[in-house]
């Protein structure tokens, strides 16, 4: 089982590079923390506006204290739907306004619960994600493109530079050129 307590949540899926697994038996102990594919996760503390999806690769995901998990019903709400809605402008300047000032910022769960969520019919949430999932691909695209051309760009600067100091290396060694 996944533990989420290093887990952060991330702009899409949880980035659960530093997460600490645990075993059945612990997992069951904090049931109540457990949190299945696709639910939400939100910074508690700190970067409240980051939040997250449990990826589906992981069955059971136990999050931490720092953390605040958010079950989704999905003959309700599309999780894609639940996540873009969450991280739209008008959503997060909402969180935010709402969170304890102090040292840190901190997440008032009953400000996330008082928060309007616009809910279109399930089959225009999907819809959506669907749309989302296109974009997200065409700008994965976009990047390995930009970064091929990248690439190009810095091969053909050291290219010419150089072939330029071969030709200042020939013109100063066959006597045309000026030393």
């Amino acid at each position: 089982m996944a533990n989420a307590g290093r887990g952060r949540p991330a702009d899409r899926d949880l980035d659960l590079t530093d997460a600490v697994y645990i075993s059945r038996e612990t997992a069951e102990r904090y049931k109540n923390c457990q949190l299945s594919p696709d639910d939400l996760v939100f910074c508690k503390v700190g970067t409240i506006d980051r939040i997250g999806k449990v990826p589906i690769t992981v069955p059971i995901c136990v999050i931490s204290q720092n953390n605040v998990g958010v079950k989704l019903r999905r003959k309700l709400v599309h999780p894609e739907y639940a996540l873009a809605y969450l991280t739209s402008g008008y959503a997060l300047s909402r969180i935010r306004a709402g969170s304890k000032k102090a040292v840190q910022d901190k997440l008032v769960l009953s400000e996330l619960r008082s928060l309007p969520f616009l809910l279109p019919p399930l089959p225009l949430q999907k819809e959506f994600a669907r749309q989302m999932k296109e974009i997200r691909e065409l700008e994965a695209q976009q990047s390995a493109s930009r970064q091929r051309l990248d690439d190009l760009f810095q091969s053909m600067l050291h290219g010419a530079f150089n072939l330029n100091i071969v030709y200042w290396v020939m013109t100063l060694f066959s006597g045309d050129g000026v030393a």
